[in-house]
């Protein structure tokens, strides 16, 4: 069984390395504009710090992907799961993140602690309009009221939705050829 409740979705592109280019040259232009002294060749990326976004799997299953067969079978909570939390955790509170592993000295769960040189390495704040983390999960919202109880449709994962069937069928596929081949062996050796 193979269990995937998280997932960083660029939002704008569909591919992670643009996303990232124009999420850095953002965030230089916001940076270097509100700080004089510094330059783009003064700082640096050392994270990418992608907010959370809750799609609750005790809400309604999206009409579509719930009436085809496939995604039924393959059991594809991304494609089955649109209603989301209208307002993204603010950054921080449960966030993930990517970082330059040259740049981190001490990481933790949501954001990277300490950098190996504080001076210039920096956590881009990634736009939720960039890529927000998809969490989907059974939820019924926190005390602290970081998310929302209001709920929106988001889509963003039909746009990858043949891929996402195919792939996942390819891998069931796979799965099942190889416990064949493996229990096959099992019995020859007996």
């Amino acid at each position: 069984m193979y269990i995937m409740w998280q997932v960083v979705v660029p939002r704008r592109r569909s591919h992670w390395r643009p996303m990232l280019e124009d999420a850095t040259a953002r965030w230089r232009r916001r940076f270097v504009s509100s700080n004089r002294a510094l330059t783009a060749d003064t700082i640096f990326p050392g994270s990418y710090l992608i907010q959370n976004v809750f799609f609750r799997t005790n809400w309604p299953d999206d009409q579509r992907a719930s009436n085809d067969s496939r995604v039924r079978r393959l059991d594809l909570v991304t494609l089955t799961k649109t209603w989301r939390e209208a307002q993204p955790y603010p950054p921080y509170a449960r966030s993930k993140y990517i970082a330059w592993t040259r740049a981190a000295a001490m990481l933790s769960v949501h954001s990277v602690i300490e950098f190996v040189d504080d001076r210039r390495a920096m956590h881009v704040m990634v736009d939720p309009g960039d890529a927000l983390l998809h969490h989907y999960r059974l939820w019924n919202g926190d005390e602290m009221n970081f998310g929302s109880d209001k709920a929106t449709v988001d889509r963003r994962m039909h746009e990858f939705y043949d891929e996402i069937v195919s792939r996942a069928a390819a891998r069931h596929r796979r799965r099942r050829t190889a416990r064949t081949k493996h229990g096959a062996l099992r019995a020859s050796d007996t």
